[in-house]
């Protein structure tokens, strides 16, 4: 078990406009992460969703597979099903700051192959690939 905290990255558009980039995902996950093959994302409910897709990881494909549950506008908690990080949970929330929006994320990430100095990298390149390709999907979207 590794804790990592992530506090205070943002992103310079409103917290509106950071629900339209999750929503975005259903339809245009593959394109706002390039890395992820075969997304696939099946609703669950009216605020949870299965989302699947292989990936790169570390030289190898691996399939990944996690449960997200949405609490708009406010948060968004994950579990890590399938791959690397099985076992992980985070929740990430979103706090309005002006005109931007600010992320700060909470997880007990875990690896069924992975020693802790290694999860801990591992699940912060995790997250901060996320945000980074999120981040310029938000460049292009069209408000």
């Amino acid at each position: 078990m590794v804790i990592v905290v992530d506090e205070g990255s943002s992103h310079p558009v409103s917290v509106d406009k950071i629900w339209k980039l999750i929503e975005a995902h259903a339809k245009d996950g593959a394109t706002i992460h390039p890395n992820a093959k075969n997304m696939k994302m099946d609703p669950m409910g009216e605020n949870t969703a299965m989302l699947s897709w292989d990936a790169d990881w570390g030289g190898r494909m691996a399939h990944m597979r996690m449960k997200a549950t949405l609490f708009p506008p406010v948060a968004q908690a994950i579990e890590v099903l399938e791959g690397p990080l099985a076992g992980s949970k985070f929740v990430t929330s979103y706090v309005p700051k002006g005109n931007a929006t600010v992320l700060n994320c909470v997880g007990d990430f875990k690896s069924p192959s992975m020693k802790d100095d290694e999860l801990r990298t591992a699940a912060k390149m995790f997250l901060d690939s996320g945000f980074a390709e999120d981040g310029a999907y938000l460049k292009k979207m069209k408000w």
